[in-house]
């Protein structure tokens, strides 16, 4: 397994915040890197037509991110989504759709454990170790 880039608790106590205003339906986006490492949030408009089950980023605002990433030579640190009714485990559509080798982080406001990391390696997600979300640690890592 590649050494995945972990967020700061601070980017993930906003990824968790933005699940929680969103109590229905999956949220999604990408966690990307600009060049000098710093973290940015870039969410992508879920485009699912069953959003309280499932999450499809928007194509257009999917390829448009992927663009803009190339052309200011940033890198993609994650995927994120949420599972509003569930666990932060990654459910086996999320495993048929994985798409990308990356860290992917799982939301699940009502948990116990209400975010965690998972490592895509092509076949299987293993568990990854993360900061606690918490506003103090803005910081990139």
């Amino acid at each position: 397994m590649a050494a995945p880039e972990i967020p700061p608790g601070g980017l993930l106590a906003g990824l968790l915040e933005e699940a929680r205003r969103s109590p229905a339906a999956e949220i999604c986006g990408l966690l990307v890197r600009d060049g000098a490492g710093a973290w940015h949030h870039w969410p992508v408009a879920n485009a699912h037509p069953e959003p309280e089950r499932a999450f499809l980023m928007e194509p257009a605002e999917q390829i448009a991110a992927f663009r803009a990433l190339r052309e200011r030579a940033w890198r993609l640190g994650a995927i994120y989504h949420s599972h509003p009714f569930g666990e932060a485990v990654p459910s086996a559509t999320d495993a048929a759709e994985a798409a990308w080798e990356t860290l992917h982080l799982l939301l699940a406001p009502a948990s116990r454990d209400p975010v965690r990391g998972w490592w895509w390696d092509g076949a299987a997600f293993t568990e990854v170790a993360l900061p606690p979300p918490d506003t103090d640690s803005m910081a990139g890592g």
